[in-house]
């Protein structure tokens, strides 16, 4: 029935082994800096240091001894990301330092391991390289009608919303589809 379904989705995703997750936000966009709400925009360019920074810490911390399995590096990390440019120019970065730490350490190890085969050693290498997935229910909220305005815009030409949204950010809803 109904209940033994979700019982049965909840059990498979039960994971007993040790797991990593690392969760970033996405750096200062362009509208960010206008102060403007939402918009897809690309990252500016201190966005664009921050993402590469957060990439850069996240392939090192993998390194580290103690997250090693059985004396070798966790396999490569799943990136789930939004669709929107911003998302997808820090996944771009975080894929990319995975692939230069983890190539570096895969030849590393597999140069000192003994009795690997060539296909274990280029299975070893492949592991390194991270999967993106783009997912559209990871976008941030829309702010609707009010999307890509100013904060000073919706201030003047919509002083009901602006007020709105600052008594109640929690359970505020922006005008608008969706």
């Amino acid at each position: 029935g109904f209940l033994f379904s979700k019982l049965l989705s909840l059990l498979h995703s039960i994971h007993l082994g040790p797991r990593t997750l690392w969760l970033v936000l996405v750096g200062q966009t362009i509208n960010d800096n206008a102060g403007c709400l939402g918009g897809d925009t690309a990252l500016s360019p201190d966005g664009l240091k921050y993402a590469k920074a957060a990439a850069a810490v996240i392939a090192e911390r993998e390194m580290s001894d103690d997250l090693l399995v059985d004396g070798a590096p966790p396999r490569a990390a799943l990136v789930l990301t939004g669709t929107l440019r911003r998302y997808t120019q820090h996944a771009e970065y975080l894929a990319k330092e995975s692939v230069d730490q983890r190539c570096a350490s895969a030849e590393k190890c597999a140069a000192g391991a003994v009795g690997l085969s060539a296909a274990e050693k280029r299975a070893a290498e492949a592991a390194g390289k991270r999967v993106v997935l783009k997912l559209q229910m990871l976008n941030e909220l829309c702010a609707g009608k009010l999307d890509s305005l100013s904060y000073d815009h919706m201030k003047t030409e919509h002083p009901e919303e602006y007020a709105a949204r600052l008594q109640d950010k929690l359970n505020y809803r922006y005008p608008g589809v969706g």
